[in-house]
C-alpha cells in the first residue's frame, strides 16, 4: 500500500490545546471539555491520525505547560502527520524562559 499524499489545501487543520478558543475550520483538540473542544485527546501522547495528513497545527500558550522532553517528544509526533510542506504555529508567551527548560 502506498502512502495517502494529500495535496495542499485540503489536509486537516489542528488546533492543539484549545480551550475554549474554538477555531473555525479546524478540529480543536484538548485533555479535557472546554469551551472550544471539538475532540478530547492526551497531547502528550501520539495523536490519533495517520502519516502525513495535517497541513497546519496551531498551539497557543500550550507548550509551555510541558518539559523540554515532552516537548521534543510532541514536535516529533507533529513532523509525523504534517503533509510535505505542511505549517505549524507555536505561540508561546515567553520563547526565552521555554528555552531555558532542561
Amino acid at each position: 500500500v502506498s502512502p495517502v499524499t494529500i495535496p495542499a489545501g485540503k489536509g486537516i487543520k489542528l488546533h492543539l490545546g484549545c480551550g475554549d478558543y474554538w477555531f473555525e475550520g479546524f478540529l480543536n483538540l484538548d485533555h479535557q471539555v472546554f469551551g472550544g473542544t471539538d475532540m478530547l485527546v492526551d497531547l502528550k501522547e501520539r495523536l490519533p491520525f495517520q502519516d502525513s495528513v495535517v497541513e497546519e497545527i496551531q498551539s497557543h500558550e500550550f507548550i509551555e505547560h510541558f518539559t523540554r522532553a515532552e516537548i521534543d517528544k510532541m514536535l516529533e509526533d507533529w513532523k509525523r502527520i504534517l503533509i510535505e510542506g505542511g505549517k505549524v504555529l507555536a505561540v508561546v508567551p515567553d520563547i526565552e524562559e521555554l528555552m531555558k527548560q532542561t
